[in-house]
């Protein structure tokens, strides 16, 4: 019959958030700013106040949520010990109750074991068993308890006690005692007066199970648990712990928990364990019921509960200097965090999982169930009488059979009863129960009475359901994998091999156990084969050996074997496990791989590239390289090492970073420098995974001469960079800013190419002298520009000769030249190099430029001089330029008074045409006026003679009438059209910004009635901010015209559908009128705008032909612009582009 574990008491709320101390008020006047320091400095010290208390406040959850596991688990074993201690004291009494029935001579030993077999069955079920005797006044022990089918005394030691000093109605406690196999915790219980000699009662709680138990308890936190035996002086001895320790036995610890068990039998506190020096959170708590001298204690690590507080400690002090910088806005969702954390703090509860002790009177047929069973179910307990009915109701019904018939066995053939099954709860769902029960007959063999106990096993049976499928799935990983498993026992016989196994060698299970597969190894292996197996067995320890295996087909495979030693839960040895992988095809490989190699060291002994080979954590494994002269260090240095173990720190850590994004499967490149004996040299690694990517592949060349080409490249571009630079600021250069501009230019080529001095001579061929105009110098060189005016061109005639023929004179060491002038004069200015490079003109040579060299001799490349040769010419160029400018201001102020006439002339015209417009428009006004008069008159005469003698009239007649009044109806509409498009012309005169919104919502209004009677739609997209240029009569004109061509042109049996819409575009505005009508080609495009111009008969679409015309003159005196985009059958699209307002 199961019980239930008692229910879980509710958590207790979280306790509120403290609240965040409000700053104190400033009690004096003080300025804002100091106000604002005072703020900040007051935010800060909050802040750092409350993160310490947060932090504080989570240290003491977290130990207090320890501390409530560790009460839960004392709380379980307290329980437990307690239980098996009732069932002896029950056995007690019934023993004292047949003492008080026998009569005094009596052997005792006769008749306290009738009913010992009985009390066995019932104490097994306990979940800590224990034995118990009754003592006579010399010691020796009467077993109340007999495990066997005749009950009779065991032989027993006798146990010495002094009846006098044992305490009524308490349990006194021994010390643990006898071999470990057989340990046990002796307890007594001073017998009642009797005239049978017994004393005392002893009941030894075996110490194994106990252990068991108290280390099923501590797992798997890692806490530590102990039951200790208080002592007379305060102190405590140690009786059992875990994790087990021999020599903690009887050990005596401090009177610190006597202390506390003064104040109070249970409770919570931190200590540091006298026996590990381990601080610890620590639950404690007293045993009643005549066993105060016993203490369970449950232990947990304090560095194992504050793990994940010190974890997340480093972020809490991390967010508090973020939050610190921020200053208020930190303080403000600091203190938000805290009550969020503080209101989300979480309260657990969990249950203790023990079991319950129910009895059943056969008798009167009552069920006694704990009534922690109904509150497990969440059910009212039901009265005494109607309990075994109810409970019955609630179980499932596919256990009641079975339980019926186990019951049956045991009361009519005294078979063990144990049994699972399930009860509903008031949540509809199933528990599951374990019950074992022992009954009691009388002396005609019918049972009077049954009690057991009962454990909820809902979760252990949630768990070997977990473990069976998890045993499943190893199975199938173990057949699904293609190696072939095995297992063995102690004595080296194979007792398991894997469906793989036996696919591989074709035999059936029952063939291979035992020695039976050595058959199958090459005769050339079986030896080494068992030398290997009995060295491993011998020694317990991990092997690997390989050998050849016969396949089904015949073939010999090579495999490789791997075992290592297998223990139960206990540690004790079970045999190995192991498997065996098929190593041939991986030889075969390396074979492969032994050649590619050869060949590889042959191909790297005669390309320029170095190779080297590296794990994934950076260890150089292999290098081939033909020239070990670019290696940064001889191979015994590096091969086996790290790279930051050999390469210098600049190099490793861009190599590292290059290294690691090889990771995703790509090719990378990295260039560094490494000084090597002869200097500097640049490499080109590339680097990638090999298949795998646990190996690093790097191939390394030697780029040292194509980094000089390339950085000589480079310097030509930034050359030439500078000359593009020089060449625009020269383009539009003012001519009162040249010189200025030709002295910045000399000094940005001087530095360029680093000389010393940069100047600029001019040639006078009328006076025969040349002077330096434009000089630049490098800080720390003299100027001689001063003494360098005037110079005669004779004083070296080939000097002058050479630039006339447009060659430079380059002059790459002054001190190497012959003797002569030239050097002479070169030396006396201390030059050490020069070049100059004429200004070579289209008639005549206007100068020179130079370059000198004070300071140390300068090598110019054919490029460099190509370029100074470019800088001469845009010189030469300048100088043009300043001369066709002057020219030009003559020719300028020639022009200016030709162009004075001329407007004189223009503005004389301009008038007479406003004259002729006016004259124009006067005559359209009256031209207007007159035709509409005539067509008046047709028009009221037709219409009278349609509606007085329409009678009189045939239908022909009738029809020719109103053939007129269309006429004339066109021919008004035509005319007013016509006035209009004269109108046009004044457009520009009111051009204004206008909310482009509100317009079109004006012009669409008169519009919604004929939508409404074809059931169309107008959709307006017009943002409300956005305004043209235009004028407003105009600009409503033409989407007048547009939307009422959308309306005509889109058929009679279709709703219409119009769309205007409009948006910002590069400083004009886009507007768009779409429709869904009939659409036309695009090759009539132009022609659509065009006067009379029409794409239907008048009979199809009416109309006069110059809406569109007008429109489109319109958009152009606006100074905008309207095109269409259509499609026939599918609708047009006219755009509109108009200046933003």
């Amino acid at each position: 019959m199961p019980t239930f574990p008692g229910s879980q008491p509710p958590s207790a709320p979280p306790s509120p958030a403290g609240r965040t101390p409000a700053p104190p008020a400033e009690t004096g006047p003080a300025s804002e700013r100091q106000l604002l320091h005072w703020l900040t400095a007051s935010t800060i010290v909050l802040l750092l106040v409350g993160t310490i208390a947060f932090a504080w406040k989570e240290r003491q959850r977290t130990l207090d949520e320890a501390g409530d596991v560790a009460a839960r688990r004392v709380t379980r074993l307290v329980k437990d010990v307690e239980q098996s201690l009732a069932v002896a004291r029950k056995a007690i009494e019934q023993a004292e109750t047949r003492l008080r029935l026998r009569a005094p001579d009596g052997p005792p030993d006769a008749w306290l074991g009738e009913a010992a077999a009985d009390r066995a069955a019932l104490l097994s079920t306990l979940p800590l068993p224990f034995e118990l005797h009754a003592l006579d006044r010399d010691g020796h022990a009467n077993d109340l308890v007999a495990f066997g089918s005749a009950p009779s005394p065991r032989a027993m030691p006798p146990i010495q006690h002094d009846v006098t000093s044992l305490p009524p109605d308490r349990w006194h406690v021994g010390l643990t005692q006898g071999p470990p196999h057989n340990r046990v915790i002796p307890l007594i219980w001073k017998a009642a007066p009797n005239g049978h000699g017994i004393t005392a009662y002893g009941a030894d709680i075996a110490f194994t199970p106990l252990l068991s138990r108290l280390e099923a308890e501590r797992a798997p936190n890692g806490g530590g648990v102990a039951l200790f035996r208080l002592e007379p002086d305060g102190g405590a001895t140690v009786l059992a712990r875990a994790p087990y320790v021999e020599d903690h036995l009887g050990q005596a610890v401090d009177p610190a928990l006597a202390q506390l068990l003064a104040r109070n039998r249970h409770g919570v506190f931190d200590t540091v364990g006298q026996l590990d020096g381990v601080a610890r959170r620590v639950a404690f708590q007293q045993l009643n019921n005549g066993a105060e001298q016993l203490v369970i204690v449950y232990g947990i690590p304090t560095t194992t509960v504050l793990a994940g507080w010190y974890g997340q400690l480093p972020y809490l002090l991390g967010a508090c200097a973020l939050l610190t910088l921020a200053m208020g806005y930190g303080s403000t969702r600091l203190s938000r965090s805290l009550r969020a954390l503080s209101d989300s703090e979480q309260r657990f509860r969990l249950a203790a999982a023990s079991g319950h002790v129910w009895d059943w009177n056969a008798l009167t047929r009552v069920l006694d169930v704990p009534i922690a069973i109904w509150n497990r179910l969440g059910l009212k307990p039901p009265p005494p009488d109607r309990a075994l009915q109810v409970f019955t109701d609630l179980m499932h019904p596919d256990d009641k059979g079975p339980m019926r018939e186990a019951l049956i066995r045991h009361l009519r053939e005294h078979q063990p009863f144990a049994e699972t099954f399930r009860l509903l709860d008031a949540s509809g769902a199933y528990r599951w129960f374990e019950t074992q029960g022992q009954a009691s007959w009388n002396e005609s063999g019918e049972a009077t009475y049954m009690a057991g106990t009962a454990f909820e096993v809902t979760e252990r049976r949630s768990l070997e359901e977990a473990q069976r499928q998890t045993l499943h799935r190893l199975d199938t990983v173990a057949n699904a994998s293609p190696a072939l498993f095995w297992t063995s026992d102690q004595n080296m016989r194979c007792d398991w091999v894997n469906q793989r196994w036996l696919e591989f060698t074709g035999h059936r299970l029952e063939e291979e156990l035992d020695d039976n597969w050595t058959g199958d190894l090459h005769p050339d292996d079986q030896a080494r084969c068992q030398d290997t197996y009995d060295r491993a067995f011998e020694s317990r320890q991990p092997f690997s050996t390989e050998f050849r295996l016969l396949r089904h087909d015949g073939s010999y495979r090579w495999m490789l074997d791997q075992g290592i030693p297998r223990h139960d839960a206990d540690g004790h040895f079970l045999g190995f496990i192991g498997s065996c992988v098929d190593l041939t095809d991986l030889k075969a490989a390396e074979q492969t791989a032994l050649h590619q190699r050869q060949l590889l060291e042959k191909i790297f002994d005669v390309l320029p590239d170095l190779f080297f080979l590296l794990d994934d954590e950076g260890t150089i494994i292999e290098y081939l390289a033909s020239a070990e002269s670019l290696l940064y260090a001889p191979p015994d240095q590096f091969i086996g090492k790290r790279v930051h173990e050999v390469m210098p720190p600049e190099f490793v850590t861009p190599f590292m970073k290059k290294a690691m994004e090889t990771r995703s499967g790509q090719l990378v490149r990295h260039e560094y420098t490494l000084p090597l004996p002869d200097g500097p040299h640049h490499f080109e690694a590339r680097l990638a995974r090999l298949p795998g990517g646990e190996q690093l592949m790097a191939i390394v060349r030697d780029i040292s001469d194509q980094k000089r080409l390339e950085n000589d490249r480079e310097r030509l571009n930034h050359f030439v960079v500078l000359l593009f630079g020089l060449a625009s600021r020269f383009i539009n250069l003012p001519v009162p800013q040249m010189d200025a501009a030709i002295h910045e230019a000399l000094g940005d080529m001087g530095r360029f190419v680093s000389a010393d001095r940069a100047y600029l001579f001019d040639y006078d061929f009328v006076a025969r002298t040349s002077s330096n105009t434009h000089e630049w110098c490098a800080e720390g060189i003299a100027s001689g520009q001063a003494n360098l005016q005037n110079l005669p061109l004779d004083w070296d005639p080939d000097w002058v000769a050479t630039h006339q023929r447009g060659e430079p004179i380059y002059v790459p060491d002054v001190d190497a030249m012959p003797e002569g002038a030239l050097k002479a004069v070169l030396q006396a200015q201390g030059i050490r190099s020069l070049i100059t490079l004429p200004l070579k003109g289209p008639d005549a040579c206007l100068g020179y430029v130079g370059l000198d060299s004070v300071r140390q001799p300068h090598h110019y490349a054919d490029e460099e001089i190509a370029l100074l040769k470019l800088f001469a010419q845009m010189l030469v160029n300048l100088n043009l330029r300043a001369s066709a400018e002057a020219r030009i201001r003559e020719l300028t102020g020639q022009l200016e008074q030709k162009v004075a006439e001329r407007t004189g002339q223009l503005e004389a015209s301009v008038k007479r045409l406003q004259a002729v417009n006016r004259e124009l428009e006067s005559f359209t006004y009256s031209a207007s006026h007159d035709l509409r008069t005539p067509l008046r008159g047709i028009e009221g005469f037709s219409t009278l003679l349609l509606e007085e003698h329409g009678t009189q009239l045939d239908d022909q007649g009738r029809e020719y009438l109103q053939r007129i009044q269309r006429a004339t109806l066109h021919m008004s509409q035509l005319i007013s059209d016509l006035l209009a498009y004269a109108r046009l012309e004044q457009m520009t005169e009111q051009v204004e910004p206008v909310v482009l919104v509100k317009l079109v919502q004006e012009v669409v209004l008169p519009f919604q009635d004929s939508l409404n009677e074809r059931q169309g739609q107008l959709q307006v997209a017009v943002p409300g901010h956005l305004q043209v240029l235009a004028d407003p009569n105009g600009l409503a004109m033409v989407l007048r015209n547009l939307v009422d061509n959308a309306l005509k042109f889109t058929p009679a049996d279709r709703a219409p559908e119009i769309r205007i819409e409009a948006h910002e575009q590069d400083g004009t505005v886009h507007l768009q009128v779409a429709d869904r009508g009939m659409g036309f080609d695009m090759k009539h495009h132009d022609r659509v705008f065009g006067m009379f111009q029409r794409l239907h008969r008048q009979d199809q679409i009416p109309g006069t032909g110059i809406g569109l015309a007008m429109a489109h003159k319109a958009v152009e005196r606006m100074g905008g612009r309207i095109w269409a985009h259509s499609t026939p059958g599918q609708g047009t699209t006219f755009h509109l582009e108009l200046p933003q307002g």
